[in-house]
């Protein structure tokens, strides 16, 4: 059984978000803190933190390739370079290009599809997650489901 969804101004390519990173140098080397990050979206709160995750993998293929019902996420590129590709429930699309270099990451909302292409071997992405672990009823796997909305 599959519903329509009602889309909220909220999970749209308009709300994923670049955000800077306090970056400190020294001698010693970098610190990157998210101390006084605050995502917030209109008429939302805040996203809190419940599961944080590191991944990598092979240049010659993609990692991610769904959405989430629920769960926002905040990318950070802490070695290398990676892209991000995403696109929301009317197709439209928008793709960034993060690496270790940069202070920046990325805020996607929840019902946005994503695809991520590790640019440069070795590199690895820090995933801030909102909502926990749970692929059978959490994860959007069929884009074609996605676009259609018919995924509850």
């Amino acid at each position: 059984m599959s519903y329509q969804v009602k889309y909220s101004k909220k999970n749209t390519i308009k709300n994923i978000k670049l955000l800077k990173i306090k970056k400190f140098y020294s001698q010693r080397g970098k610190l990157f803190s998210l101390e006084h990050l605050k995502v917030k979206l209109k008429n939302s709160s805040p996203i809190s933190i419940k599961r944080i995750f590191i991944t990598y993998g092979n240049s010659k293929y993609f990692r991610g390739n769904h959405a989430h019902k629920k769960c926002n996420q905040f990318l950070i590129c802490i070695n290398g370079r990676i892209k991000i590709k995403l696109t929301d429930m009317f197709q439209k699309n928008k793709e960034y290009i993060i690496s270790s270099s940069k202070n920046k990451g990325v805020f996607i909302p929840k019902l946005i599809w994503n695809k991520i292409y590790f640019l440069k071997k070795n590199s690895i992405l820090l995933v801030i997650c909102d909502y926990k672990y749970d692929r059978k009823k959490e994860y959007i796997e069929n884009y074609n489901n996605f676009i259609q909305g018919k995924f509850w």
